[in-house]
């Protein structure tokens, strides 16, 4: 590993740090930011959304329909292994695996497959599939989506397209 390929992974640190951030502060408008504008992101191969716009519109409509930011309510991503990948000098593929902590405790449990390129002098998300693996049963979280194991293929960010939860 060279010098090159850490400054690398750390802007996609950098970037999906930001981009819990920004979820976690109600800070949508900070997405389009973070993902190409035709960027994709999809949740356990169930609900897609393309583009920034319909990605920034959907997650904002989905935290006001679980009241995200009422009055009591607050959640906290934190995320574990990051496995990162860099394929060539603009694009890039990574897992993280994420916890989410809310006003109820350890409120959910899933990851992050995601590929990345490089555009302008930035790294930014291009596709990725947010997998939601537990969630308990009185979270607000417990309707949308479902929680669904992730496929050892989707883990596999050598060889693999991530395709196996949209199969």
């Amino acid at each position: 590993m060279n010098a090159d390929e850490l400054l690398v992974r750390e802007s996609i640190r950098d970037l999906v740090g930001r981009y819990n951030s920004a979820v976690d502060r109600g800070a949508y408008e900070e997405l389009a930011r973070i993902f190409t504008p035709d960027g994709v992101l999809s949740f356990g191969g169930e609900t897609g959304f393309d583009g920034c716009r319909e990605i920034v519109s959907a997650l904002r409509q989905a935290a006001d329909r679980r009241g995200a930011f009422a009055a009591g309510n607050f959640q906290r991503h934190i995320i574990g292994n990051s496995i990162i990948h860099v394929d060539g000098e603009r694009s890039a593929r990574s897992i993280h695996y994420a916890l989410v902590v809310s006003e109820l405790g350890v409120d959910h449990f899933g990851l992050y497959r995601d590929d990345f390129v490089a555009l302008d002098g930035r790294w930014l998300i291009r596709r990725r599939l947010a997998n939601l693996e537990w969630v308990r049963p009185d979270s607000r979280f417990a309707q949308y989506p479902r929680p669904v194991a992730t496929p050892p293929s989707v883990l596999d960010i050598w060889t693999s397209s991530g395709e196996g939860l949209n199969a």
